[in-house]
């Protein structure tokens, strides 16, 4: 690789962790909220239930939807329970426990996985944020 090409994949990786940067600073905004609700209850995803995304299947867990639409993955090193598992992306949860807090982010793999909510379950407490609610009173 010559010195353009390096030079150009840095400023690539450096765009890109600044982008991701500035959607997890910023937070879950009301339209990314009501885009993840509506993807949920569209046909292009197939919920998936103990693990983020299933290679075999191709279906994904509310919060690999979450990341896909946001675009918000591979930057940091994960912090998953199992960062190593088939169909994990690295660096995913760490974006989503920046963007929404550890405790809201494990209240919605609980929901997903454990409760087995349905994508529009989960979809109506996103655009209730019933979810942040239920972690507050904890």
């Amino acid at each position: 690789m010559n010195v353009t090409n390096e030079n150009s994949s840095l400023n690539e990786e450096q765009e890109r962790e600044d982008y991701v940067n500035s959607i997890v600073e910023n937070g879950l905004t009301e339209d990314m909220r009501q885009d993840w609700a509506y993807a949920l209850r569209s046909d292009e995803y197939v919920q998936n239930t103990g693990d983020w995304y299933d290679p075999k299947t191709g279906k994904e867990c509310c919060l690999y939807v979450l990341a896909d639409l946001l675009d918000i993955n591979e930057v940091h090193v994960g912090t998953g329970a199992n960062p190593d598992a088939p169909g994990k992306r690295p660096g995913t949860r760490s974006n989503l426990d920046r963007l929404l807090g550890p405790d809201v982010v494990q209240m919605y793999v609980t929901l997903n996985d454990k409760h087995k909510l349905t994508f529009d379950e989960i979809a109506d407490l996103i655009e209730a944020g019933e979810v942040e609610k239920m972690v507050a009173n904890l």
